[in-house]
């Protein structure tokens, strides 16, 4: 019989960590309980106890590169490709955090590595002390647990190649997924984080069409020639206003990634509460 085991995942948007807490272990995962804290009131709670915490970290943060191995031996494709993502770092590679994603595409793979000193000093320690931890909790760039997120909670659209599109405050996380995998991070740092504004949003639309036709065009490369399915954005508080604008630029399904209530264990106490600013949270959890 497999022990059950914590996880809690924290993510900082607009001075307020989401945070989620998912038990594993017992069959399917059950998503226990979402709590939010003002920034500046951590200490001591018992929602942080008695489990691994896993951290966010934005994307410019980390180094993020694709990785083709050909004729590779399954076993070795973790050392082969993190020995690949390590070279292209001009520093120590001993002061990077590594890590290697499988992107369901045969020879592909997603690197991220991160410099190990400056998220302790900036992210981890910060937490850690705020929040009394007895364990320093560990990390996962945003793009890649808002993937993990969708992948493992959410209804999924149909079709097979999905762009999710994370709002807080002035940046923007961006996911690329292809049947269940994620294949593709990368973000958007904005001027202002108001884009609410018909003139502001276009501007946004305009950014980030540029950015994900330019990712499918690396996409296609490897022979993922599928169109784009759907647009899911998650952030907006004005999703009304957004969703007309977007949809000029991008001509296939735009709205909200729909999580599946079946993961909550009181799934009755989660009317009103607005879940996909939960969904990087979540996915950290599957870290």
């Amino acid at each position: 019989m497999t022990d059950s085991y914590t996880r809690i995942g924290v993510d900082l948007r607009d001075n307020v960590y989401y945070a989620a807490r998912v038990l594993h272990g017992t069959g399917r995962l059950q998503v226990k309980a979402l709590i939010r804290y003002e920034k500046d009131h951590l200490s001591d709670h018992h929602f942080l106890n008695s489990g691994k915490v896993i951290l966010s970290i934005p994307e410019n943060k980390a180094i993020i590169k694709k990785i083709k191995l050909i004729d590779v031996k399954i076993e070795d494709v973790k050392n082969r490709a993190s020995f690949e993502l390590l070279q292209s770092i001009p520093d120590n590679p001993d002061d990077y955090y590594c890590e290697i994603l499988e992107t369901g595409i045969k020879g592909i793979y997603l690197g991220l590595a991160a410099h190990k000193k400056d998220l302790e000093s900036s992210i981890i320690d910060p937490f850690y002390k705020a929040a009394n931890l007895i364990e320093k909790p560990g990390t996962q760039v945003r793009g890649a647990a808002l993937g993990m997120g969708y992948i493992t909670f959410c209804h999924h659209e149909s079709g097979d190649l999905i762009v999710l599109v994370d709002i807080y405050g002035a940046m923007a996380s961006i996911c690329f997924v292809y049947k269940r995998n994620v294949i593709g991070i990368a973000n958007i740092q904005m001027k202002k984080a108001d884009i609410t504004n018909e003139r502001r949003l276009n501007s946004f639309a305009v950014e980030l069409k540029t950015l994900i036709n330019y990712h499918l065009n690396s996409i296609f490369l490897d022979n993922v020639t599928l169109p784009l399915s759907a647009l899911l954005i998650s952030g907006f508080d004005s999703l009304d206003i957004a969703v007309p604008i977007l949809k000029k630029y991008f001509p296939v399904t735009v709205g909200q990634p729909r999580l599946n209530h079946g993961y909550f264990a009181e799934p009755d106490k989660m009317a009103g509460v607005p879940l996909e600013k939960y969904l990087v949270a979540l996915g950290l959890t599957i870290n």
